[in-house]
């Protein structure tokens, strides 16, 4: 068996939230055509006020160019937000203990008590990264597993694990 003790932290939820805007896929190639449109359209907005010298290019032209680092501070911004908004969730133990065929997940906190088990098979992707994984129930939904949490086993050998119960379609490893 292998077991994780974890509590969600900001700085946690943030790295997920830029990983999720990241992840490979038509997803990602979309958003950076369209922050490359809204680049190219807010420098041309800005450069037709410093022609003209309308106020209204200027003011669409930084909002563009605005929207287009939104990658960059969009994470912290929604980290903060649930932090101040859903204190609950980051005052929620939670471990999750690894089995050959299942895991398990037990939350202990004081708005939100439960356990569950679920299938290596119902997992939709599990993703290692450096620091984490992700385990991803649903496309836009995952447990997050901080690798300095492992009160039993070890990060290696949960990536074992993962690599030999889930096909390889399922489980990417991203160790920048």
């Amino acid at each position: 068996m292998i077991e994780v003790a974890t509590k969600y932290t900001k700085d946690s939820l943030k790295k997920y939230q830029r990983f999720n805007m990241a992840k490979p896929g038509l997803q990602r190639i979309f958003a950076v055509i369209l922050r490359i449109v809204l680049l190219v359209v807010g420098v041309f907005l800005v450069y037709a006020y410093l022609v003209t010298g309308d106020l209204s290019f200027l003011g669409v032209g930084l909002t563009s160019i605005v929207l287009t680092s939104a990658p960059l501070w969009m994470p912290a911004v929604t980290a903060n937000a649930l932090f101040k908004n859903s204190p609950a969730l980051f005052n929620t133990g939670i471990t999750v203990r690894f089995f050959e065929e299942h895991f398990s997940v037990v939350t202990t906190g004081e708005y939100e008590k439960g356990a569950s088990e679920i299938k290596y098979a119902a997992l939709f992707k599990v993703y290692e990264l450096k620091a984490f994984f992700y385990l991803y129930t649903l496309p836009k939904q995952a447990f997050i597993i901080d690798k300095r949490d492992f009160t039993q086993g070890s990060a290696e050998e949960l990536s074992k694990l993962f690599a030999n119960v889930l096909p390889e379609k399922k489980f990417r490893r991203y160790k920048k």
